[in-house]
Parts: structure tokens; sequence; C-alpha cells
């Protein structure tokens, strides 16, 4: 049989130990402390492929998002993905016009997104006044989700464990 030792219980050991423990190897996992107990557990992720470019880079962030759904699907866990829409606006007319043009680009690569009055805010945002928001539209990216990383490492190490191979 094969053996492999990870180091690291943060979001890559805990990800790498899942995958190698799913095809049979037998994976001993070293942490220090404990699962997300680092950097894993100190960081807020959120999905911004909207953000990213040129298109090849965006296409692998949007892959990543993507695989987050389906692996939460395989593992049936809790969830470690809230979708939540994300909500940006300019407060110049530059911006604004940059938001635009970020907002249709990412709309033609395939992004759930689109721009709204800043009305919006009532239904999306309730804490945040919509008089307060200057700006004639709001990027609404409704796709958008933010991660729990601890959950997520705890959600992969209980599945690795299930398979059998991994020993912490």
């Amino acid at each position: 049989m094969t053996s492999a030792v990870v180091v690291g219980a943060g979001v890559l050991g805990a990800c790498v130990s899942y995958h190698l423990a799913r095809a049979g190897v037998r994976t001993v996992l070293v942490e220090e402390s404990r699962p997300a107990g680092g950097t894993s557990g100190a960081t807020f992720s959120a999905d911004v492929t909207h953000l990213k470019t040129p298109y090849a880079y965006y296409r692998l962030n949007r892959q990543g998002s993507d695989e987050h759904r389906l692996l939460s699907d395989e593992l049936a866990g809790p969830a470690w993905r809230h979708p939540v829409p994300l909500l940006q606006w300019a407060d110049t007319d530059e911006a604004g016009r940059a938001l635009r043009a970020r907002t249709a680009r990412a709309r033609d690569w395939g992004q759930d997104c689109r721009l709204a009055g800043p009305s919006v805010l009532r239904e999306l945002a309730p804490a945040v006044d919509p008089a307060a928001c200057r700006a004639e539209e709001v990027a609404v990216h409704d796709g958008a989700a933010w991660f729990d990383a601890p959950r997520f490492v705890h959600a992969l190490l209980d599945a690795a464990v299930r398979h059998g191979r991994v020993e912490t």
C-alpha cells in the first residue's frame, strides 16, 4: 500500500489528505496545533472571481468556485460555502465607468452579475442606507459566496477519516 505524510492541517493539507485517502493512499497528517489553527483559521475568504483578469485567470477561479459546489455535494456535510450577493458601487464618475466596464466584462464571461439602482441595497444589504450611496448604479454579483475555511477543513478531514486511510 502506498503511504504519504502531509504536514499541516490547513486548507491545503486537508485537501491533499482527503484526495489521497479517496485514492486509497494511507496518509499520516501532522499538525502542530489543531486543524485550521493557523492561516486557514485566521483569514476571510470570499469568491471574487468577477475581479479576475485576464480571461484564463478568470476561468481558473471560476473552476475553483464551481468545484467548491461539487465537493460540497460530494461530502454532504456541513456547508462551508455560503452564497451571498456581493455588492459594489463607485464614488466617482471615473470609478463608475470602470465598474460598469468590469461588470459588463464579467457578464460577457458568464458571471452571474447585473447593474441595479441603489434601492437594491434595501433588499440585499438592509443595514446600508441607500441614501448614503451616491452612485446611480450598484453592481450585484448574485453568484458570489464567502467560505468558512475552518468548516471546510473539518469537512475534508472528516471525509478523509471516513475513507479509513488517514491518521492524525
